[in-house]
């Protein structure tokens, strides 16, 4: 770290052990490491720590403690840090360092990136296999899985599921961790905490919505729609049933369209094509209330705004 300072900053930097490192209660010392930064004639205390155990809410609160032992300027070391994180304490005004790689000191000046990395595209919206992953995670309450189990029950690659993680740990959804010769995927935050953090990211998972033949749909296909959200609230159903299925299954099956308003009423099926398979997210023959929350978060029909809000409100997380 010291050398990553003075070549960066082009400044005499020092560092030197904190006296009061042992008076700090046990909750303040706990997987930290201090000391005093000497830069240029200003004194900074440094913290290192891994982010994989660092909550942003719980620091901004220790920091008044802290000013009873270090009434000066505080620095935090990571090993490394995702884009979500770095952004995170920026607007938080905290000053940080990851040696070779960035140091954000605003007391000093100081904003500095590494030029040589590969820049890093800001994740705006989920890829559909990586909001898949997401849900899975909420859904089925997921607190430590295996990468490599992933790429069976998403039905692709290795590469794709990889890819789907980078930007779960890139939004600061997930940390992934390597033991052995396996990754493992531990998220973030658990149950709403999580769904709230994730939801900027999140889209509506239909692809488009057609009419067929009800008679030619295979009788394991979720409800979905209109169908599902009545199953789930009080609403009442539409008068042709509505099922999901992915656009690669549509595809594959080559399912005949109808046009409703010339076809039997009673032989009409609406059928929505996913972006990704609708049976890893559904129970009780209807897809699940997260999948129906993305599908209908922005309807203006006051009736399904105000299902979809009970039916959020008495999830189990």
């Amino acid at each position: 770290m010291l050398d990553y300072l003075r070549n960066t900053l082009g400044l005499d930097v020092e560092q030197r052990p904190w006296e009061k490192e042992s008076k700090l209660p046990l909750y303040l010392r706990s997987g930290r490491k201090y000391s005093v930064l000497h830069i240029s004639g200003m004194e900074c205390l440094c913290v290192e720590l891994d982010a994989a155990h660092f909550r942003l809410s719980a620091f901004q609160k220790q920091q008044a403690q802290l000013a009873a032992y270090w009434p000066g300027q505080i620095v935090l070391c990571f090993p490394s840090l995702t884009a979500y994180q770095r952004k995170a304490l920026i607007e938080n005004q905290i000053s940080f360092v990851v040696p070779g790689s960035q140091l954000y000191l605003p007391w000093l000046g100081m904003v500095v990136q590494e030029r040589n990395q590969a820049p890093v595209k800001p994740v705006e919206k989920l890829s559909w296999n990586a909001q898949l992953l997401t849900l899975l995670l909420l859904e089925r309450k997921w607190e430590n899985i295996r990468q490599a189990d992933l790429v069976p029950l998403l039905g692709v690659s290795a590469m794709t599921v990889s890819r789907a993680v980078r930007e779960l740990n890139q939004v600061g959804l997930v940390r992934a961790e390597k033991s052995g010769r396996d990754i493992f995927l531990t998220p973030m935050a658990q149950g709403k905490e999580l769904w709230e953090q994730a939801k900027p990211y999140l889209q509506n998972p239909v692809r488009r919505r057609i009419y067929v033949n009800k008679n030619t749909l295979s009788p394991d296909l979720p409800l979905s729609g209109l169908s599902a959200l009545s199953v789930r609230t009080m609403l009442n159903p539409p008068a042709q049933r509505c099922y999901a299925m992915s656009g690669r299954e549509y595809k594959a099956q080559n399912l005949p369209a109808v046009d409703p308003n010339w076809t039997d009423a009673e032989q009409c099926a609406e059928l929505e094509l996913w972006h990704y398979d609708p049976r890893l997210l559904c129970w009780d023959g209807a897809v699940s209330p997260l999948a129906l929350a993305l599908m209908y978060r922005d309807s203006e029909d006051e009736r399904i705004q105000q299902a979809t809000e009970e039916m959020m409100e008495d999830y189990q997380w």
